[in-house]
C-alpha cells in the first residue's frame, strides 16, 4: 500500500480480507486534516496477519509542513508475536519510540528470533521531531548487538545512510 492515507484502523479491516498475506509495505502519509497517529493501532492492525506474515516495511510521513500529533509513548513496539516475519524496514523512531520515550535498542526484546534482515530506515522526517532522533551510533550498537547473536551469524543488518 504505497503512499496512501489508509489509516491503522482502515488498514486492519483491509487486512481481514487477507488473512494469508506475507508481504506488505505500508507507505502512509497523514492527511492534512488528519494530523494524529497512533503506532500502537497499526501494531493491532498487523495482529490479524501476525501468523504469515514474513516482509513488512513501513514508512511514515505527514503530507503537508504541518507536524503531526506523534501521540506521546506511541511505538509499534514488541513483534516477537510475528514468528514468521523474516525482514523488516522500519524507522527507529517508530519500533523503538522517539529518543526521549524509547525504553529499549535491545533487539532481542523487540523482533522476532527467526528476523533475517533488518534495515532501519533515515525517512522518520517529521518536522519538529529533529532532537527526538536516535543517533546513528546507538542504532548501530544495538544492530551489532542483535546480528552478533544470532544462530551462525545469518543475519543482516543495515543502517541507512540518512541517519547520521
Amino acid at each position: 500500500m504505497k503512499r496512501n492515507l489508509a489509516d491503522a484502523s482502515l488498514l486492519g479491516h483491509l487486512l481481514v480480507c487477507a488473512p494469508k498475506l506475507t508481504t506488505l509495505h505500508y507507505d502512509f502519509y497523514l492527511s492534512d486534516d488528519e494530523q494524529r497517529f497512533e503506532l500502537g493501532s497499526l501494531k493491532d492492525a498487523l495482529v490479524g496477519i501476525k501468523d504469515t506474515l514474513q516482509h513488512l516495511v513501513i514508512y511514515f510521513a505527514p503530507n503537508s509542513n504541518r507536524s503531526p500529533v506523534v501521540k506521546a509513548h506511541s511505538r509499534l513496539g514488541s513483534l516477537k508475536l510475528f514468528e514468521c516475519l523474516r525482514s523488516l524496514e522500519i524507522a527507529p523512531e517508530i519500533l523503538f519510540g522517539t529518543k526521549q520515550e524509547g525504553d529499549t535498542t535491545d533487539l532481542r526484546y523487540l523482533v522476532p528470533d527467526a528476523l533475517e534482515r533488518l534495515v532501519f530506515r533515515g525517512d522518520f522526517e517529521l518536522p519538529g521531531y529533529e532532537n527526538y532522533r536516535w543517533p546513528s551510533s546507538e542504532i548501530s550498537r544495538a544492530l551489532e548487538e542483535w546480528r552478533d547473536v544470532a544462530p551462525n551469524n545469518t543475519r543482516v543488518a543495515k543502517l541507512d545512510s540518512r541517519l547520521d
